[in-house]
């Protein structure tokens, strides 16, 4: 067993306003999370997610966004059923499991329904706060059974209003409710580890395997919590009890056992079974292909004797797991800090957690970093340590060491909420506050980086999807840093409308945003017609003039994704000022016939021809169009 707790328990708040202010902040929470999901457009993964969840439940067909286990999208979309938002959507699948034809679903039903398809979407988003609710009562309970109440009111706080939580929460998408999940699942499982029993090895088990069934990050957990195991027997069991260890290892294997059932139930036991030989595969992992050498699918156990294994999960969960692999070892062009290169880097996810991360919540690990170096100096039980900094590690390793690609954040969310149990143990600084003036400094501390981290958050909120903390600038300095769902992710289109009814004297003359393609903006009134573009644009027509190219007087409204992208074709509108931001992912400009002119000689593009002569002139926006980007995972 770990050593009784390292402090008192003792609340700085009575028990009826400890439990009082603890669902007080899960409920603000979840008021911050509905509002942020009625007020923000679809983002790109919706699209996919929200069709491929109906079908999935409509035809019991598993292809749809298989690089992503099922279960989120399937809980959003089980409202949808009772309206008719099912209708119009078809299980359309292609034979190369490569082409990603759950965007072709999304795009229709978007075109299908028109601006009713933002409602079913906000249904599928508040149909996953629950998910949020969750982790946020597994956070403070933990903290609080492990360091006490003030810890645990620190971490109800951190996490009702982490931005990242709050942005993604607001979503659809698995990331946030995977965490939640996560979060659970460990914690079901340090339940059975500190008292081993059936009923605690089955309620582990179950835990395990819908953190399974939320995202394929969390195979990690396969690795890591037998491992813990281990650590655990060495460090608690008494040598001359070895032999008694055989039951625990055994409801261990039983735990497995029940989450792998647990991951095939998920998946209707489709394909459960299937040899490992007859499998169509992409990756080089499993097809055994050189990398670059060209070869299509194929299958490296096909001709040996592990090919006449069967599989025990789930056909499209193994596919699933195989083309997720293709994204990374592909190698796409990926950003940080003003570069492009032709892929990541291993400190891409560290470096995205310390900008996007509040400052206060940063100054706060430090503290609980101090408090752990202290116990561990007074003797006192590490494996709690271990227990929670594991799982973490576990899944930013793994992240991280796919270099291929780095484009989201979002990927190494679920090591987030253990971060945040085990930072809240500075909360543990409050539990003697009358006692010195030493206790007071640090308790006094303790509550301003949390109420700095708060208010960080609400200050950006409801745009936490674009949040940047006050080291990295902030979200209006974001895009420098990273782009893509760490900003902008589409999510900000509504926002666009609303300003441009509420200045009807702003006429829009081109609007470009990432993915152009997905969403057309003339479904709520905006302009689909691209501002003119850099003359660096690397993908320009050869027969583009000069006089269609780099600035032209008048409103233009930009994705700030589009600003950064590799092709450079709206880079010329760095050198102007915002004249209003839509959200944090969308500038509008105001560029006046002096700003162009300025910029356009900066450029070395010749002076434009009257206005008049402009207008006769421009040729048809269809020329000019909008790009048809490859989408990863």
């Amino acid at each position: 067993m770990i050593a009784a707790r390292e402090t008192s328990s003792r609340s700085i708040l009575p028990p009826r306003l400890y439990a009082a202010y603890g669902c007080t902040a899960l409920l603000a929470h979840v008021v911050l999370l509905a509002y942020g999901a009625a007020v923000h457009s679809p983002v790109w993964d919706e699209i996919g997610h929200l069709p491929s969840g109906i079908v999935q439940w409509k035809y019991d067909a598993w292809e749809l966004y298989r690089v992503n286990p099922p279960l989120v999208r399937m809980w959003a979309t089980l409202p949808l059923l009772a309206t008719d938002a099912p209708a119009h959507v078809r299980p359309l699948v292609s034979p190369d499991a490569r082409i990603r034809t759950e965007f072709v679903i999304g795009k229709e039903f978007i075109d299908r329904y028109g601006s009713r398809a933002f409602e079913y979407f906000t249904l599928a988003r508040w149909a996953c706060i629950p998910l949020s609710v969750l982790g946020g009562v597994v956070c403070w309970r933990w903290s609080a059974e492990w360091y006490g109440r003030n810890a645990g009111l620190v971490a109800v706080t951190l996490w009702s209003f982490c931005p990242n939580l709050l942005g993604h929460g607001q979503l659809m998408t698995p990331d946030a409710g995977a965490s939640a999940l996560a979060l659970a699942a460990v914690y079901a499982y340090w339940k059975w580890l500190e008292k081993p029993s059936a009923a605690r090895m089955f309620l582990a088990g179950l835990a395990l395997g819908a953190a399974e069934l939320a995202k394929f990050t969390l195979l990690a957990f396969y690795g890591v919590l037998p491992l813990l195991w281990l650590v655990w027997v060495w460090r608690a069991a008494p040598r001359e009890s070895r032999a008694a260890l055989l039951r625990p290892l055994a409801q261990l294997m039983g735990l497995v056992l029940i989450s792998v059932f647990v991951v095939n139930l998920g998946y209707g036991f489709s394909g459960t079974g299937k040899r490992l030989g007859d499998f169509t595969f992409y990756s080089e992992t499993l097809t055994g292909h050189e990398r670059g050498t060209g070869i299509g699918p194929g299958n490296r156990f096909a001709n040996s004797v592990w090919g006449q294994l069967p599989v025990p999960v789930p056909e499209h969960f193994l596919t699933g797991v195989d083309l997720q692999k293709v994204d990374f070892e592909r190698g796409l062009w990926s950003y940080l800090r003003g570069r492009w290169e032709p892929t990541g880097w291993w400190y891409y996810y560290l470096y995205a957690l310390a900008v996007k991360t509040p400052v206060g919540v940063l100054f706060l690990a430090v503290l609980a970093a101090a408090r752990s170096i202290s116990a561990t100096a007074r003797g006192l039980h590490w494996s709690r340590d271990i227990i929670l900094l594991a799982p973490a590690l576990g899944i930013l390793a793994l992240v991280s060491s796919q270099t291929g690609m780095n484009h989201h954040m979002r990927y190494v969310l679920p090591a987030l909420p253990f971060l945040l149990v085990w930072t809240s143990r500075a909360g543990q600084l409050l539990d003697a506050v009358p006692a010195g003036w030493a206790r007071r400094i640090q308790a006094c501390a303790v509550l301003g980086m949390l109420a700095w981290s708060v208010a960080s958050s609400l200050w950006v909120y409801p745009h936490s999807l674009s949040y940047f903390n006050e080291l990295a600038g902030g979200p209006k300095n974001g895009h420098f840093h990273l782009t893509d769902s760490n900003i902008d992710w589409a999510q900000d289109l509504l926002k666009l409308r609303d300003w441009v009814h509420n200045h009807p004297d702003a006429k829009m003359d081109g609007f470009a945003y990432f993915p152009g393609h997905l969403i057309d903006p003339g479904l709520i009134g905006l302009p689909s017609t691209p501002p003119p573009s850099d003359p660096r644009w690397t993908m320009k027509p050869a027969d583009t003039t000069d006089d269609e190219l780099g600035p032209q007087p008048g409103w233009y409204a930009l994705g700030v994704t589009r600003l950064r992208e590799r092709d450079r074709r709206f880079e010329y509108f760095l050198r102007f000022e915002p004249a209003a931001m839509a959200g944090y992912g969308i500038y509008i400009y105001q560029v006046s016939e002096e700003d162009a002119a300025r910029v356009r000689r900066e450029l070395g593009l010749p002076a434009l021809p009257p206005n008049d002569a402009r207008r006769a002139t421009r040729r048809p926006a269809s020329a000019l169009t909008e790009g048809h980007h490859v989408r990863n995972g």
